[in-house]
């Protein structure tokens, strides 16, 4: 019995370690508004050195360009929260795992120091609610188990079924967090593509320049670098919530805890 819930430990662990590096992700993408702001206002003062026609257009598209860290910063701080709270629910999981392990031993010392009487050969299983309600009744039934030691596994029993109706509770918040990160990072690299976007056209209006491309054409590069850190963030995070995805559909499956 013991082996099984160390095998959901072992799995919870798992999507614990891809819930950190989310988090960790998500923690340092958060400076990529400021850097996009940044850029954004050093095009607009390059781009007022001009004062042509072209000038007022890069003007126009640096500022463009400036107001979008006021979109996408938020949506990265969201990205933050939401790894936060699904990290949460991880480390719940593991923490009703690992008393539901210290419990599982204690019901079967107690049983061993009784001969096996209500346990009947661990015919029970002690991560379901079935098989815990039926060794509370098995041990009610047992005529020398003293009234205090009943009380004992009739407490350990329950607390072990708040244990399970635990992990479940939080098995469907992981699930609905994993949703709810791919939609964000949807949007976030919508964001993205938008900025990108912006940058063709700086670069396309800065072509028209006869002095001047060199400091365009570097920010158009930075925007470009900025994107691709964010997407190359992005497709790791959701490489990982993928990962983590498949072991939480084999813990809710497998029948382990039931």
């Amino acid at each position: 019995m013991s082996n099984k819930f160390q095998e959901i430990y072992l799995d919870i662990n798992k999507i614990l370690l891809s819930g950190v590096n989310i988090l960790n992700i998500s923690s340092t993408l958060k400076s990529i508004s400021m850097d996009l702001k940044l850029l954004a206002i050093n095009g607009i003062v390059q781009a007022a050195k001009i004062g042509t026609k072209q000038g007022q257009s890069l003007i126009a598209l640096s500022a463009f360009l400036s107001d979008l860290p006021l979109t996408i910063a938020p949506e990265l701080e969201d990205l933050e929260r939401q790894s936060i709270k699904m990290s949460k629910s991880i480390i719940g999981i593991s923490i009703n795992i690992r008393k539901l392990l210290v419990k599982n031993k204690i019901i079967h010392k107690i049983d061993s120091i009784n001969s096996g009487n209500f346990l009947n050969g661990n015919a029970y299983e002690l991560n379901s609610i079935g098989g815990l309600m039926e060794i509370k009744r098995r041990a009610a039934n047992v005529p020398f188990i003293d009234d205090n030691l009943k009380t004992s596994i009739d407490s350990i029993v329950e607390s072990s079924i708040i244990n399970i109706e635990e992990i479940y509770l939080f098995l469907n918040e992981i699930s609905l967090d994993i949703v709810k990160l791919k939609n964000k990072i949807d949007r976030i690299r919508r964001n993205g593509f938008i900025a990108n976007y912006m940058g063709s056209n700086i670069s396309i209006e800065s072509s028209y320049l006869v002095g001047g491309k060199s400091s365009f054409n570097s920010l158009v590069s930075n925007i470009k670098k900025i994107v691709d850190k964010l997407n190359n963030s992005l497709d790791s995070i959701i490489d990982m919530l993928a990962h983590s995805e498949n072991i939480l559909n084999n813990v809710k499956h497998s029948n382990l805890i039931k």
